[in-house]
């Protein structure tokens, strides 16, 4: 996702099946740490993955368009926590409950 996220890759590029039907992933790696740096300056910052999640099913196979996308952030607000709100319809926020 870091390719993904620098404009070097396309998201269908970075997408890797799985032994699950239908499920798919975009996994990340450590460089994705040192993305805010690089992209602070950046005009479209907070709307990178919007846009590549916009081009997600132009470049799927047929038969293979995605409805939904999970997107897993980091228990911060950064600059990838915003790029993942900007990008979703709703947003799901898990807590332990306790005293």
């Amino acid at each position: 996702t870091y390719d993904v996220l620098t404009g070097e890759a396309s998201l269908c590029d970075s997408i890797l099946t799985t032994s699950v039907p239908r499920l798919h992933i975009a996994a990340s790696t450590l460089d994705l740490a040192g993305l805010e740096l690089e992209i602070s300056s950046a005009r479209d910052r907070a709307v990178r993955l919007r846009n590549a999640l916009g081009k997600l099913n132009e470049g799927a196979a047929e038969g293979s368009d995605y409805t939904y996308v999970l997107v897993d952030c980091p228990p911060s607000l950064n600059l990838l926590t915003v790029n993942a709100m900007a990008a979703s319809d709703a947003v799901l926020v898990p807590l332990q409950c306790e005293f």
